[in-house]
């Protein structure tokens, strides 16, 4: 029957095949929009003959692969992609149906192929999550959400048929009924029904809609036309559906319509009331809120202060959860983010006021542009899925069951997608499977796995812009949130590792002191710790204090701290290397050789015969090279050494991956089959060969014992094994693992067992084993043993990493040991000890045993589902090294970012490393304090020896800030290098390839770096890059969320400042303006873009305070007093700036940057939260359509493009006006330090203009003598300048321009110095300085550090100034008084002056 014989409105029973539209010519023109309850109802549909699919040319399937949008109170984004992917090919593995994904769509499209759209998952989504509400509610929601997709654009030129399979809607149905009222809501038809007879409004916007129900199961079909769907109609598709053998009608209904079906308005209404049980739903939402509770509660919080212990084995406190860890403070969530899938966003929500204000159970939307009344969407997204789960549960159902139940359903759903770095699930799960260990990620609570994700700001009411990447930056937070939750966690941790050693020492007693001086913002912690024998240790160290979440200020300088892509704790780096990276050290695992074990070697030696080359048809041949980067067994790779291919009795095997594709392919043609595209298959395994005979395939799978040489030993004859068994090889000849473990490369087995001895070493591994007798006969090609003295050990080879593991034994002598001795201590002590030819090594290897994985790396293993323990990650290392695949270190899914965790790294390897000298001492009997050098994070980052005597290397990650230009400073700030802590510290050792850019890296990372030597070593951040966690997981880069991303995710902010060059530019043009743009100078007629991508007003929210001010929270201007403005917030807190203009060095630039502010605020201005309200008129301008101020990114001028005689090389005439737009101010420093009995007869002030040789100051440091100072004065009132001039020192300006400060730092009291003149001239600046900190502690809020009262750091303070070392700012002061003259001029531009042009009309 074809389909245009189908009549409308008729049921069809009993029919062979269901048809379906063909399409002028066959196969093109027609769009089934397939409407089923889930994505495993479509494919059942699709591949049940009855529906005819195929021959009405339905052969290719589409389905959205990205789902994001909110529905109800939920939420949604999802990545299916590679879910869609996988569960398609397996179940068209051997159909000529093809999956469709969004990339190619519009390709199919255009050619107007019949295509069938599966909407079946977002009706899982949508009758999972809506809101409950009035039936005229729900079904406007649901047809509004159907008909969105259904009108989709891209499907606009097709002739579009609605199919909805009846019976599978009846099945999934609760009442398995249709009806009109609420209890049926549940299923479209049910909706279509209702708003047919109640709701004539709605169902109007499925006119002209062609309905096609279908139950393949009994051959049934019913084509509808919006004809019928009306209340006078109504009757009569009642009588039509009812002939369908799935349907059945509500009974309640049926007790209450009259005979023509008709159901009055009050049973109608007293149907829908009979559904809401108000006190079942509020014990519902009680019950829901209780679990929520349990499940979300902070394990830390139960016992948050430590009691000092007297008893001399104080209870332990974990390294991991320290009992004292600071609870993590709450944070604002994301609201639904702009998607690929338009159609389900941009509606949704805008419910009808009038629908909305009398729905049931449903609660106004917060304002989606206001950051306060933001919901929190986590805690939202776990109160929903705890709500799904208590709904779900059976009523006999246990609360630890549904406790269980809701708290696995929260991780996997709402949590873990959130921040589970994008790692090889493959490769996990076969370490797991192998070692016979559980999914390590779900063993965090729900409240550690929250403070992982990193919420997204909301800069959307500060900026008035449609670009949803400025609007609200996922990454933006990044820094503050691991700074709030994390940072003072991990100190903790890193100091209570102490307590997992075999001498441990337990946390007592915490104390935080803010220790900051005028020089250095710091804090110092102190730790009270007690080992087993009760003995008091005290640990105490100085802590920066994080500056704006990115700066700290040590040694009188601001410094930025930079990022770093640090690889992650385990990874395959090489063909036949894995690297272990922690914060303790590295571990370089290899192969010894390529002789796997006996059977592998046995088996390729009886192949390679030359008796056996012509019966096998072996092809000899290297394919090593050929197989690179192709997912392969170690067994396999062995034989593909030296053998091409080789027929073993009828069955080909081939050792060329490519070459096996093209000729398995071959035989599947032949036999009528779909051609596969990869050798390996998630499911059976690796495709070795195949059955000449049968065409069936060969797969090798360890994990099932089939490996290669499992399958061709299986293939030999009585007569082959028979010669094979006389085989030999040398055991100590065999592969095994090896790592360089301070110098020397050792059986990583003999560690192991130094660990935790051998038997352990072996139940860890999952390795087979027994005890035997010696000269025990046994299967010599897949056993071996080890021989002690009293026995043997026999252990079997497979699957491969215990050869790999067990084969290192045979480079150690046991015959003079026995079996016991090697689980015991004594035995391993002494082969560690001749190994490394000194005792002393065996402390060094008890502190790796301990403290290799340190708490934040064995976070991040548990992360990546792998062992935790060093012993197990050796293990997991091993099995990695079972193939000759590798990853590349520069893919983003092996490095994460990291940032101020670097400090914590800092103290952690300074506590081990003061744990190791305390070791040493209990050893000799004469224990000693464990104590750390309280400087080791400055001496870290600046490289100097701590009180121990070790040297610490410098900090490549600090850098000194410079306020030089905004860009700069993004820079500075967005740069990210492998360099750093357990990173690369060799210069050579950063290769080209881990300088290029990998395509993984896009969306993270910009494309642009440096054109000079360090070309790849420093990149940078994108501005919004694609971080994920505190812990810088990089989130998916697939081909969906490359498609989704903005230039906001793909550009760094130098390249997004100059729009749209980044994207147009030569490569190489981009590259020297990203390094141009960061030395460009601030000017005086500068302004910002005319034409810009909103970025240059989303800066401000990425700066320092030093370019703009931005107001933290709605308030006003409470004081303008001693040139500092004061808010107060609506909070209570308060914050302010100065309106001194402030000099401060451009790092290493050799001259001074004067920063000013400009605000129009007064006393009584009210202010918004997010508003610019004070900025640096020469970096930024204020904008007049938002609370922001855009960068001054040049001087827009005239330009004309002409030849003229002035032009030499790319020199070119500009006109004198311009120069003086052009033109910056520069601020140089002279200092000059007087003695504390210096009599001073001459100072310039601030504001006098000085040429240069004038004086600034003149004083006599001749005579110290206080009496002759007295006597030097009075003479010179006498005799004037004749005796001064050749007694005093003028200290002459070396330039001309205008004093716009003088600073004073004082080594002695006010009291010691001279009376008359240096006392004074200090006394009035000391008084200056205190009537400005005055105001400012005024006001000071009762958490501000120190020296940072009311949000301003103090720098000076009105008195003497500490001296360390004789020095202030690195001047020899001794006991006298350091001046510092500020001078500053505007330097125009001038001949040989490098100006960068930026020609809008002519190029990008």
């Amino acid at each position: 029957m074809l389909f245009t014989a189908v009549a409308k409105n008729r049921v069809y029973k009993n029919q062979g095949t269901i048809p379906f539209p063909k399409g002028a010519p066959v196969g093109r023109g027609n769009l089934l929009f397939l409407c089923a309850t889930n994505e495993n109802s479509s494919f059942s549909l699709i591949k049940n003959p009855t529906m005819g699919l195929s021959d009405a040319r339905y052969i290719r399937y589409t389905a959205d692969t990205r789902y994001v949008g909110k529905v109800g109170n939920r939420n949604i984004k999802e990545n299916r992609l590679k879910v869609l992917k996988d569960t398609f090919a397996e179940e068209f593995s051997n159909s000529e149906m093809n999956l469709i994904l969004p990339a190619k769509l519009e390709t199919v499209i255009k050619s107007n192929y019949n295509l069938i759209y599966d909407f079946s998952h977002w009706n899982r989504i949508f009758f999972t999550y809506r809101r409950t509400g009035k039936v005229e509610f729900l079904c406007q929601k649901y047809i509004e959400f159907l008909m969105k997709a259904f009108n989709r654009s891209e499907f606009s030129y097709y002739k579009k048929t609605l199919v909805l399979p009846i019976k599978d809607w009846m099945s999934a149905s609760s009442t398995h009924e249709i009806g009109i009222t609420k209890a049926y809501m549940d299923t479209p038809i049910s909706i279509l029904c209702a708003c047919a007879y109640r709701f004539p409004n709605l169902i109007k916007m499925v006119e002209n809609v062609e309905i096609y129900l279908v139950d393949p199961t009994n051959g049934e079909f019913l084509l509808l036309d919006s004809s019928f769907f009306n209340k006078k109609m109504y009757p009569k598709l009642k009588n039509l559906l009812g002939r369908m053998s799935a349907v059945k009608f509500s009974k309640a209904e049926e007790e209450v319509s009259d005979s023509e079906g008709n159901i009055k308005d009050t049973d109608i209404a007293k149907l829908d009331n009979q559904v809401k049980n108000e006190v079942k739903e509020i014990r519902h939402k009680e019950k829901v809120k209780e679990i929520t509770n349990v499940i979300t509660v902070d394990p830390s919080n139960e016992n948050p202060k430590p009691v000092q212990s007297s008893s001399p084995a104080p209870a332990p406190v974990s390294a991991e959860k320290p009992t004292f860890v600071k609870p993590e403070k709450k944070t604002k969530k994301e609201s639904a983010e702009d998607d690929l899938i338009d159609f389900l966003l941009s509606e949704d929500e805008k419910v009808d006021q009038t629908v909305a204000d009398s729905a049931e159970d449903t609660e106004p939307e917060a304002n989606p542009t206001d950051e306060d009344s933001e919901e929190d969407n986590i805690d939202n997204d776990i109160e929903s899925e705890v709500d799904s789960v208590v709904y779900d549960s059976d009523e006999d159902a246990s609360e630890e069951d549904i406790i269980d139940t809701a708290e696995k359903r929260v991780k996997e759903k709402v949590l873990i997608t959130k921040f589970k770095p994008d790692f090889d699930e493959k490769t996990t799960a076969r370490i797991r499977s192998l070692m016979d260990t559980q999914d390590s990620i779900m063993n965090q609570t729900v409240q550690e796995m929250k403070k992982k994700i990193v919420p997204p700001a909301n800069l959307a009411p500060y900026i008035n812009t449609m670009n949803p990447t400025i609007q609200k930056p996922k990454a933006k937070n990044f820094y503050k949130q691991y700074n709030e939750t994390t940072f003072e966690t991990d100190i903790d941790k890193a100091v209570a590792s102490l307590a997992k050693t075999d001498y441990p020492l337990f946390i007592q007693k915490k104390e935080v002191e803010d220790t900051s001086d005028l020089m250095n913002m710091k804090k110092t912690y102190t730790y009270t710790m007690a080992d087993k024998d009760g003995h008091t240790h005290i640990i105490a160290f100085d802590v920066p204090i994080f500056l704006e979440d990115r700066y700290i200020f040590l040694g009188g300088n601001k410094k930025v701290i930079e990022n770093q892509m640090l690889i992650l704790p385990i990874l395959k780096s090489g063909p036949d290397e894995v690297q272990l990276v922690t914060w303790y050290n590295k571990i370089i695992m290899k192969r010894s050789s390529m002789k796997i074990d006996q059977k592998s070697e046995i088996i390729k030696k009886y192949i390679l015969n030359p008796q056996n080359t012509s019966r096998f048809k072996v092809r000899i041949g290297s394919c090593q090279m050929k197989n690179k980067g192709t997912d392969t067994s170690l067994d396999y790779d062995n034989l593909a050494k030296n053998i091409t291919e080789c027929t073993i009795y009828g069955n080909r095997f081939i050792f060329d991956t490519s070459y096996l594709l093209e000729e398995y392919n071959k035989v599947l043609s032949k036999n009528g089959k779909k051609p596969i595209s990869s050798t390996y298959d998630a499911n059976d395994g690796l495709l070795v060969g195949y059955n000449i005979q049968s065409g069936d395939p060969i797969y090798a799978k360890e994990e099932n014992g089939k490996g290669v040489n499992d399958i061709i030993y299986n293939l030999f004859k009585p007569q082959d094994i028979a010669i094979l068994k006389k085989y030999t090889v040398t055991p100590r000849s065999l592969m095994y693992a090896r790592g360089k473990m301070y110098n020397h490369m050792i059986p990583m087995v003999g560690f192991m067992c130094f660990c935790v001895g051998l038997t352990e070493v072996m139940n860890r591994a999952n390795i087979k084993y027994q005890v035997i007798e010696p000269n025990t006969r046994y299967d010599v090609l897949n056993q071996s043993v080890i021989k002690f003295k009293d026995k043997w050990l026999l252990w079997d080879h497979y699957p491969l990493h215990a050869s790999l593991i067990m084969n290192g034994l045979y480079q150690y002598d046991f015959s003079n040991y026995t079996l016991a001795e090697a689980d015991g201590k004594e035995l391993w002590n002494d082969i560690m000890a001749n190994t490394y030819k000194s005792t002393q090594a065996l402390f060094v290897l008890e502190q790796f045993k301990d403290f290799f994985i340190d708490p934040i790396s064995a976070e991040v293993l548990r992360d990546m589902n792998m062992p935790t323990d060093i012993v197990g990650l050796i293990i997991a290392a091993c099995i990695l090294l079972n193939n000759s695949s590798s990853e590349d270190i520069t893919d983003p899914k092996n490095f994460r970012i990291r940032s101020n965790e670097i400090f914590v790294q800092f103290i952690y390897t300074a506590v081990v490393r003061g744990y190791l000298e305390y070791r040493k001492s209990i050893y000799k009997k004469r224990p000693v304090k464990v104590t750390v050098d309280r400087s080791v994070v400055s001496k870290s980052i600046y490289g100097s020896t701590d009180k121990t005597g070790h040297k610490l290397p410098s900090c490549a990650m600090i850098e000194d800030s410079s306020i030089l230009n905004p860009v700069l400073e993004m820079e500075k700030k967005g740069s990210v290098s492998f360099k750093g802590p357990s990173g690369i510290g060799l210069e050579q050792a950063l290769t080209l390839p881990k300088r290029s850019f990998n395509p993984g890296m896009t969306g993270t990372i910009a494309i642009s770096t440096s054109p000079d030597r360090n070309v790849g070593v420093s990149r940078q951040l994108t501005l919004d890059p694609n971080i994920v966690s505190v812990r810088g997981y990089i989130g998916d880069h697939d081909e969906d969320a490359i498609r989704d991303m903005k230039g906001a995710n793909l550009f760094s902010p130098a390249e997004l400042l100059s729009p749209p060059g980044a994207m147009h530019d030569d490569s190489q043009r981009t590259a020297m303006a990203y390094k141009q743009t960061k030395y460009m100078v601030l000017t005086e007629g500068s302004s910002p873009v005319l034409m810009g991508n909103k970025v240059e007003a989303a800066l401000p929210y990425y700066l320092s305070r030093d370019y703009t001010v931005v107001a933290q929270e709605d308030g006003k201007v409470v004081a303008i007093e001693n040139d500092q403005v004061i808010i107060q917030y609506k909070n209570g807190r308060y914050d302010s700036f100065s309106l001194v203009p402030k000099q401060q060095k451009n790092s290493a630039g050799g001259f001074y940057i004067e920063a000013s502010f400009q605000t129009d605020l007064k006393v009584g201005d009210k202010v918004k939260k997010g508003e610019v309200v004070a900025y640096n008129p020469r970096a930024f301008t204020k904008n007049k359509d938002d609370l922001s101020a855009s960068m001054n990114i040049g001087v827009l001028c005239k330009m004309a493009i002409c030849p003229t005689f002035d032009e030499y090389e790319d020199s070119a005439p500009i006109t004198t006006a311009l120069s003086k737009r052009l033109a910056t101010v520069m601020v140089h420093e002279q200092r000059v330090v007087l003695s504390k009995d210096a009599v001073v007869y001459m100072m310039s002030k601030i504001g006098q203009h000085v040429e240069v040789g004038d004086s600034l100051i003149e004083y006599d440091n001749s005579n110290e003598d206080p009496t002759m100072a007295e006597l030097w004065a009075n003479m010179a009132e006498t005799y004037g300048e004749a005796l001064t001039d050749v007694a005093i020192t003028k200290f002459k300006s070396e330039f001309s321009g205008e004093i716009t400060n003088i600073k004073i730092y004082s080594a002695v009291d006010g009291e010691e110095l001279s009376d008359k003149s240096l006392r004074k001239i200090v006394q009035d600046y000391w008084n200056t300085i205190k009537k400005r900190n005055k105001t400012l502690e005024k006001y000071r809020n009762p958490d501000d550090p120190k020296f940072m009262p009311c949000g301003q750091q103090i720098t000076e303070i009105p008195g003497k100034v500490e001296a360390k070392f004789g020095k202030i700012l690195g001047e020899n002061v001794g006991d006298g008084v350091l001046f510092c003259f500020y001078i500053k001029h505007k330097d125009i531009v001038k001949k040989g002056d490098k100006v960068t042009e930026r020609k809008w009309p002519f190029n990008w």
